[in-house]
């Protein structure tokens, strides 16, 4: 779900607080995954606000099921990840400040970028904190009832 800056969700449910979800899939445990710079300025406009921008992180579990691991405050929690940043058009990552959001890396001079996308390196220790769920979703059901 788009809002009016283009920034998404992958899920929204509505109630007395509105949960934005985003799901990412990652091939292995702990596991990397992309983020991108439209996501990541999604969860930054919610904050401090009534609404809540939550992340589901999905590990192949199986042929057929997955592991899912919730990550409630995904801007607080995965700022302790190791975390790069890739600016379109550019093959290389390049790192980020370690206690920040903000891209302060340079945008490709030939032709400028618009978009980014942070790469995420999930640590064994950082994944067993995360909520672990199934496809059941229990856990997911007793934060948003």
């Amino acid at each position: 779900m788009r809002d009016t800056e283009n920034r998404e969700s992958d899920f929204v449910i509505h109630g007395d607080i509105e949960f934005h979800i985003e799901v990412k899939h990652a091939e292995k445990r702990p596991g990397t995954f992309y983020w991108s710079g439209l996501e990541c300025e999604k969860a930054l406009a919610l904050e401090g606000t009534a609404h809540k921008y939550v992340m589901a992180i999905l590990f192949p579990d199986g042929e057929e099921d997955y592991e899912i691991r919730w990550i409630w405050r995904p801007l607080d929690e995965l700022i302790r990840a190791s975390r790069a940043v890739q600016w379109e058009g550019n093959s290389d990552y390049e790192s980020v400040d370690a206690d920040s959001w903000d891209v302060t890396v340079q945008q490709p001079v030939k032709v400028p970028a618009k978009r980014h996308v942070f790469r995420i390196r999930l640590s064994d220790e950082m994944l067993e904190s995360f909520d672990k769920d199934d496809g059941s979703l229990n856990v997911l059901r007793k934060k948003t009832s």
